[in-house]
């Protein structure tokens, strides 16, 4: 294909990628094509071979059989740059303008992305101005043409706990006294949506980019978020969405929030530092912003239970740091010896003694 490059990058202690580019084509119009880029996101690393097939297939064995290929990882991602490929040779072969389109395909997408950001930040200036993303990571409907998913549903998730009682009783001696802890979380479901449309009751839009995380104030007044691409981090009012506070010095993704019992508010941030607030309820105060020591991308961090502690994961870097909730000053660092890869999401447990 004309004026397509492709390399393979590989950065220090991560999964390698490919990228490639198609230089801009004004095609038989002869007229100006767009300045920005078309980004083509693929991966091409697969989930563990599964069992149950048929007696002459196997995972190990590819086998083409009436125009079809199987084996391991035939129906997952492993079209992504023939899709990708073919799609622009069409444009070439009918002479139609495109502008300069590029694709990053990763390898380490089934194993959570941990290595995609990195990459993203090294070829930032290579990317250029994107004005389209392409996401080759869906499915087909047939074999007989590329199929588009024109959106998601997406999720999120979270953990709704109802406790009624602290130790187990007799129902022929509370059953009319203890609540139903079922119609509670009912209850509490039907402040989110329609039960019975499943149309959302509250939402907060217009927001200038993607949330990477959210967290409830103590009492739920209050709802934090986390925001990509240095826009840092906003406060809401749960009742109607309006914006209460906000801190855009962010150099670049805002990765997680969290909320002390006593109203202190932690965020990390893809430029390195994490910063600790104080919220009153009205304003946001910064108390400390300090990078910590066991790697460049500080990723989940989360109080301890009694608020003394933060614990600290990174996307870089397979270390944990426990810091003073005071003044993010180092204590010391969890035993990950012999762990590969990164530790981003960490949590305590409810006594305050086990890191996890």
């Amino acid at each position: 294909m004309g004026g397509l490059t492709l390399e393979i990058i590989r950065l220090p202690g991560r999964t390698p990628v490919l990228f490639f580019e198609v230089s801009a084509s004004t095609g038989n119009s002869n007229q100006a094509v767009s300045s920005q880029t078309v980004l083509m996101y693929g991966h091409l690393d697969k989930q563990p071979e599964f069992t149950g097939w048929r007696a002459d297939l196997g995972p190990w064995t590819p086998k083409y059989e009436d125009g079809k290929l199987y084996g391991r990882g035939g129906a997952d991602d492993g079209y992504a740059i023939y899709a990708a490929i073919t799609a622009i040779q069409a444009l070439k072969t009918q002479q139609t303008a495109h502008p300069r389109i590029v694709g990053l395909v990763e390898t380490c997408e089934e194993s959570g992305s941990y290595d995609l950001l990195p990459y993203i930040d090294t070829l930032r200036k290579r990317l250029g101005d994107v004005g389209l993303v392409i996401c080759l990571d869906s499915g087909a409907g047939n074999y007989d043409q590329l199929w588009m998913t024109s959106s998601l549903r997406g999720m999120a998730s979270g953990t709704l706990k109802v406790e009624v009682l602290t130790e187990g009783v007799h129902s022929g001696d509370a059953s009319g006294l203890v609540p139903s802890s079922f119609r509670i979380l009912r209850h509490l479901l039907d402040r989110l949506e329609d039960s019975a449309s499943g149309r959302l009751l509250h939402r907060i839009g217009d927001l200038p980019n993607v949330i990477s995380h959210l967290d409830f104030a103590p009492g739920g007044r209050t709802l934090a978020a986390s925001l990509g691409a240095g826009n840092g981090i906003r406060l809401f009012a749960v009742a109607g969405g309006r914006l209460l506070a906000e801190d855009r010095d962010y150099g670049s993704d805002s990765y997680s929030v969290q909320f002390s019992h006593d109203g202190r508010l932690l965020a990390t941030g893809y430029d390195g530092y994490l910063r600790l607030y104080r919220w009153d309820g009205a304003n946001i105060n910064l108390l400390v912003k300090r990078a910590a020591p066991g790697g460049k991308q500080p990723r989940g961090a989360r109080f301890a239970p009694d608020g003394t502690r933060i614990v600290v994961g990174f996307a870089d870097s397979s270390e944990v740091n426990v810091l003073d909730a005071a003044d993010l000053s180092f204590l010391y660092a969890a035993d990950t010896t012999g762990v590969k890869g990164s530790l981003s999401s960490v949590a305590w447990s409810a006594d305050g003694q086990t890191l996890y």
